[in-house]
């Protein structure tokens, strides 16, 4: 009713309203851009998934997914072989699509994110400890890897109660930073190759203390770029050495600068 006002069928309907419009011609966002974008316009994804960009690091890794879990506590399912149950064990990996902090009695945070994959979305509850653990990678579009377990009320939907959490490789440092060691045997599970002989040289990091926030960081590139070379960490409050234990890792160029830009330049030795 208003004059002069446009809508998308008036062309389609016959209609003309004499006004022509010259639209530049630019170039598309950036895949995560748009992605973003369609989500905040409409609530869903047109152009893909945002977690297609770690499908390569999601094949190297085996994981749940959330719809099925969801699935199994649903009211309607009345199947007889339900392969998750409360308190089950489950390891996932998705999109944080929302996130709700909360101050417990004691005044520190805890949290309660929103993981998506490709099938389903699901509530992870991260109490305080781990809150402080892994609070660095529990942001809002940030794709990560959660193990814990299920915590399921009887009418109420399934939720994670989380143990651990890694940041996702995307495909482009996947590919730079290939995980090896890893193989799959004919069941398709992922098996550890047998250790080599190979004597690499072994990662010096200095840390602050052993309770350093920043090993979490060498851990994921453990976890996602092994390797042969052993990583050995200094306690500057003790003057003492130690082996990590969570294995050897793959010491690429990218690797040792992102270790560097975390821990400084004198502080990351290869020798």
């Amino acid at each position: 009713n208003i004059a002069g006002q446009m809508d998308l069928f008036s062309q389609a309907m016959g209609g003309s309203s004499g006004i022509k419009y010259n639209y530049p011609d630019l170039d598309e966002f950036p895949v995560k851009e748009l992605l973003i974008l369609e989500k905040e316009s409409s609530g869903m994804y047109f152009s893909g998934h945002m977690i297609d960009n770690y499908s390569k690091c999601l094949e190297s890794i085996e994981v749940d997914k959330i719809g099925d879990i969801v699935d199994d506590f649903n009211e309607d399912n009345a199947s007889p072989n339900l392969r998750y149950k409360d308190r089950s064990n489950v390891k996932i990996a998705g999109i944080i699509t929302a996130k709700k902090t909360k101050a417990t009695k004691s005044g520190e945070n805890m949290a309660f994110i929103t993981l998506e994959d490709r099938y389903g979305e699901i509530v992870v509850v991260v109490f305080v400890k781990q809150y402080k653990a892994y609070e660095s990678i529990l942001r809002a579009d940030h794709a990560v890897l959660v193990e814990g377990s299920i915590s399921a009320d009887e009418g109420e939907a399934p939720e994670i109660l989380l143990s651990s959490a890694e940041e996702l490789l995307t495909n482009e440092e996947y590919v730079e930073q290939k995980p090896s060691g890893i193989a799959k045997n004919d069941a398709g599970k992922n098996i550890q190759k047998a250790p080599t002989e190979n004597k690499a040289p072994r990662l010096y990091i200095k840390v602050s203390s052993l309770s350093d926030r920043r090993i979490d960081l060498i851990y994921r590139f453990t976890a996602f770029c092994k390797g042969s070379t052993e990583i050995v960490l200094f306690d500057e409050s003790t003057g003492k050495y130690s082996l990590l234990k969570s294995g050897g890792i793959t010491p690429t160029d990218k690797v040792l600068g992102d270790l560097k830009k975390s821990f400084g330049d004198k502080n990351v030795i290869l020798k």
